[in-house]
């Protein structure tokens, strides 16, 4: 698989194909899912950390809610973006120069 230009291994999208195979066996119809709002399924108090937090804070507020994503801030109420386990993973292979 060509990612960034470079060949890189599925073992990086494995999370993605775990929700797959799971969406498979619950055997929900397509008409269900376009039926529900996002409401329904949204996370009430997300995960935060701030923009200038370590990455450990990140997965710490990650664990302690169940949640594999954190929100980043900027100040008290600017969201700046999210961070998610997978992109925590693929920094930790990029940084272990796993792939080059």
């Amino acid at each position: 698989m060509m990612m960034f230009g470079k060949k890189r291994s599925t073992a990086l999208f494995a999370p993605f194909s775990s929700v797959t195979r799971s969406l498979r066996k619950a055997r929900m119809s397509l008409k269900t899912l376009s039926e529900m709002k996002a409401s329904d399924i949204m996370c009430i108090a997300p995960p935060y950390v701030s923009e200038n937090s370590k990455v450990e804070n990140a997965l710490n507020n990650m664990s302690k809610t169940g949640n594999n994503f954190a929100v980043v801030i900027e100040g008290r109420d600017n969201i700046v973006g999210i961070i998610t386990a997978h992109s925590i993973f693929k920094a930790i292979i990029c940084k272990a120069n796993l792939y080059k």
